[in-house]
């Protein structure tokens, strides 16, 4: 294994980063962003991963989402951790989903680390 980085709102990045990559980790949390809108920013930044990941032939995508009831009222963070699950799942069928309760990664994270 080694490591590589990739930033998920720049496309070129994670095309570089995930060339060759068997399995990629998914743990990107933007609740802290710059613009205000972490939901739109989480959705592109999963967009760009699934389609990178789908272009590169990445074999696996390993996602951190979050705990919820399934006709639960969510809040904004859970529901944009559930629509990242379900971005990261639709081109890349081989993904893993694993749920937990709190974050303790900074916000505004938007790296990936890819293992290859």
């Amino acid at each position: 294994f080694y490591f590589v980085r990739g930033d998920v709102l720049d496309r070129a990045s994670l095309d570089a980063a995930l060339r060759g990559v068997d399995a990629a980790y998914y743990l990107v949390h933007a609740m802290g962003s710059a613009g205000g809108d972490f939901e739109a920013e989480e959705q592109a930044g999963a967009r760009n991963f699934a389609e990178a990941a789908q272009a590169a032939g990445v074999g696996r995508i390993v996602y951190l989402g979050g705990l919820a009831a399934g006709g639960a009222d969510l809040s904004a963070h859970l529901r944009s951790r559930r629509r990242v699950g379900d971005v990261l799942r639709w081109p890349a069928s081989r993904s893993s989903s694993f749920a937990h309760r709190s974050s303790s990664a900074p916000a505004a994270c938007r790296s990936s680390w890819c293992a290859r």
